[in-house]
């Protein structure tokens, strides 16, 4: 535990660096080796009464082409931190501000394209962790005590604590972080953004949606307008393409998604045949598609482990119930998609699979006991033009095609080097021996007896929707 210690600067221009070994050191301008310490902030101080702001600033937004903290207006003192500052060194320089109203927090927000990456702040600890979000937490990390202390420490005066990054307020992890932080004290008003924090000409703006206030005069000089990037990792309008055929799909910064090309294999999302409302199309995270020469689909998953497909429906657009609305509870979001080029298949937080095909409505795996809740899939395998096999925790596999149902695979061992499907419920792999075993629907290759004792020094294997051909090393087929 830190304590809070006064520090007195006046009349000099300060800098504070942080050593390899973690020593905070005060020195002037004299210092003439900055590369033996990491700069921490400076500030030319003689009276901090007119502070009534501070801004932390994660290092990373001081780009070397654009300054974050040099848009700051005379009101407001900027704390420009690096991850491995030292806490110590910012608790005993707080102690300096006497008439503290605003706290503001800068640095990139959640992205779009990765939901789950974490948020670090100073001294090599994250902002937050999991288990200081949980219900009835008592015991916190320390840099959640370190907010809450500077909380503590100007509690006659502080009023607002901001946090300017894109997009916290999609994702319910921030949203506890910001209610624990309410608890602390419940007279602060947290500011926080649903959408994107930033430059106008990215479609970002200044607007705290948790509050509706407009921050922009509150931090920052007129030049603000000047900064060139997004509070977010991209600094782009667009996050990603994907290109698929004569139809591609693109996600835009603010989450939403964009489609062009070709209409019946999924060029457009407004208007028929893939007609979706705004409000579907908004949130997107990742897109896949799959499909062939002949059309396509595509398949999107949106922050809140939703997801939802458009495109030509002889590729499986229709998402099952459920899959499109999960609600609250983390078992039942998708945390994994895997296609062939029509069908479909998820993993769910209960470690579940759901699978459709439109070649076949009846096609689907939910209802399989060796793929539902606490099956303990951890990674599934496409596998021809509509299979899949399933790898489970404990080293076994499922195998199920389009007319086949799940199947449990026991003769495959850990030896294989590929594993086929031949469209049509049947499945082969190919050991590493050069053997071949194949299991499922009989009469599309699915047993192989006859020319059991012919499968060896195999080096590839090819199939059809009904049948498998295998090449050995000295040039002969056996089919």
């Amino acid at each position: 535990m830190y304590e809070l210690l006064p520090l007195n600067v006046l009349n000099i221009m300060v800098y504070i660096y942080i050593m390899a070994d973690d020593t905070c050191i005060i020195n002037d301008t004299s210092n003439n080796d900055p590369y033996t310490c990491l700069e921490h902030y400076y500030a030319e101080v003689s009276d901090f009464t007119p502070y009534t702001r501070l801004l932390f600033i994660d290092s990373l937004l001081e780009t070397t082409d654009d300054k974050f903290s040099q848009y700051i207006n005379d009101n407001t003192f900027a704390l420009v931190y690096k991850y491995n500052t030292d806490r110590g060194s910012i608790v005993e320089f707080l102690n300096n501000f006497t008439n503290i109203t605003r706290i503001g927090f800068a640095f990139h927000g959640p992205s779009l394209y990765n939901v789950y990456k974490d948020t670090h702040f100073i001294h090599s600890e994250l902002l937050y962790t999991l288990d200081d979000i949980s219900e009835n937490q008592t015991i916190f990390s320390d840099n959640v005590l370190f907010i809450k202390d500077v909380m503590q420490l100007y509690s006659s005066s502080l009023q607002y604590i901001d946090f300017l990054a894109c997009n916290t307020l999609l994702y319910d992890k921030w949203k506890k972080y910001f209610s624990l932080l309410q608890r602390f004290n419940n007279t602060i008003t947290i500011g926080a953004s649903s959408d994107d924090t930033g430059n106008i000409k990215f479609g970002g703006d200044w607007i705290m949606e948790s509050t509706s206030e407009n921050i922009e005069s509150i931090y920052f000089t007129q030049n603000i307008q000047y900064y060139k990037y997004l509070l977010d990792y991209s600094i782009t309008s667009l996050l990603s393409i994907n290109r698929h055929g004569n139809s591609q799909t693109a996600i835009k910064s603010d989450g939403s998604v964009i489609a062009w090309g070709n209409k019946s294999t999924g060029g457009s999302i407004t208007e028929a045949p893939s007609y979706m409302e705004r409000s579907q199309r908004q949130n997107i995270v990742k897109i896949w598609t799959n499909g062939d020469g002949s059309g396509s689909a595509h398949l999107a998953l949106k922050a809140d482990g939703s997801i939802i497909g458009w495109g030509n429906s002889n590729y499986s657009t229709t998402v099952p119930d459920g899959l499109d609305s999960p609600g609250p509870i983390e078992d039942n979001k998708v945390i994994a998609v895997y296609f062939t080029v029509y069908s479909w298949a998820v993993i769910k937080g209960d470690g579940s699979v759901v699978s459709w095909s439109q070649i076949n409505p009846a096609f689907t795996s939910s209802k399989s006991a060796l793929l539902g809740p606490g099956s303990g899939v951890v990674s599934i395998i496409p596998s021809g033009a509509s299979g899949f096999i399933a790898l489970k925790s404990d080293g076994s596999r499922v195998s199920w095609g389009t007319t086949e149902p799940p199947t449990s695979v026991t003769a495959v061992g850990n030896n294989y080097t590929k594993l086929y499907e031949g469209g049509s419920g049947a499945f082969a792999a190919l050991n590493t021996d050069g053997t071949v075993i194949t299991w499922g629907n009989n009469s599309n290759g699915g047993n192989s007896s006859a020319v059991q004792s012919q499968l060896t020094n195999i080096v590839s294997i090819r199939s059809t929707r009904f049948a498998f051909a295998a090449l050995k090393a000295d040039g002969t087929v056996v089919t």
